[in-house]
């Protein structure tokens, strides 16, 4: 649910998707999903596909401009990869570049956002690695970030060290640099020191966090916000995911996530959190959301 998939230009309505074909011979179940599909919304209603390209193993990210330049970022062959276009006439030609200082291989966590003046950021993940030396000890997990400023035709980037795995990543890039980014706590139970419940899911969500900073090339990243469900003898299995996340025009992170534990009383509970630019809480409600609405919001 957190990649961008959809914009709206002066040229139309797009959309990017991943095309999933069998590969011949092979024995799994499911298909694989190695191409990404930019589709334009007909008159009619139809979809056209306008371009394509290979995206790897996550879905791709769909950015556009203010000029009306589509950005569709995806990681071919495993590289990150961005491809970029202005439809122009009925067509559309994208060119490649390779995404600086982004995490090579099938599971980098890919996200990406882009704000009103063009600034893009692409966020991908180092997840947490059993230490080769230590027996038991785990390395820690990076945050790579690669941040392009149009003002000044370049590529900033930067790593930050996290003290375990956060995936399924929102970002908010700003005006000079400025960076908002929000993400779930995504390990396996032995890293957090957990016994895994039998029959459960080998990684463990039940964490969230809320980062920023107000210039990416001089200033470390800060923790505004952070919120945690843990395990107890009653309610050995907790979640906390973030469903959505939005950073309004008040510079307030608006975070809706979904939890349960012994702080719901086994119950799930779909909340809204904001938070001020400082880091003050400043709501954090239950939704009284139907399951007609559906997980997303």
């Amino acid at each position: 649910g957190n990649q961008t998939r959809i914009v709206h230009t002066q040229d139309g309505v797009f959309t990017a998707y991943m095309f999933g074909v069998i590969i011949e011979g092979s024995k799994e179940s499911s298909p694989v999903w190695p191409e990404w599909r930019l589709a334009k919304r007909q008159s009619d209603g139809t979809w056209e596909v306008i371009a394509q390209g290979d995206a790897g193993t996550y879905s791709a990210n769909l950015l556009a401009s203010p000029d009306g330049t589509l950005h569709v970022i995806g990681w071919s062959n495993g590289i990150g990869t961005m491809w970029s276009g202005k439809p122009k006439d009925g067509k559309l030609v994208m060119t490649s570049t390779i995404i600086p200082n982004a995490v090579q291989g099938d599971y980098p966590y890919p996200a990406a956002g882009i704000d009103a003046s063009g600034n893009i950021c692409v966020l991908s993940v180092v997840p947490n690695k059993p230490d080769p030396f230590i027996k038991g000890k785990f390395a820690e997990a990076e945050f790579r970030w690669a941040f392009y400023m149009p003002s000044k035709s370049r590529w900033v980037t930067q790593t930050y060290k996290v003290d375990y795995r956060y995936t399924y990543a929102y970002v908010f890039p700003g005006p000079d640099g400025q960076l908002s980014l929000v993400a779930t706590r995504d390990v396996q139970w032995s890293v957090l020191g957990y016994t895994q419940p039998p029959g459960t899911f080998d990684f463990v969500f039940n964490a969230i966090r809320y980062w920023r900073t107000n210039d990416v090339s001089s200033e470390t990243i800060q923790i505004l916000s952070f919120a945690e469900e843990i395990p107890t003898d009653q309610y050995p299995d907790p979640f906390l995911k973030i469903q959505d996340a939005y950073l309004d025009t008040k510079d307030r992170m608006h975070i809706i996530y979904e939890k349960y534990g012994a702080t719901t009383g086994g119950g799930s509970q779909t909340r809204h959190r904001i938070v001020s630019a400082s880091g003050t809480t400043l709501f954090d409600e239950k939704l009284p959301i139907s399951k007609e609405a559906g997980q997303f919001c």
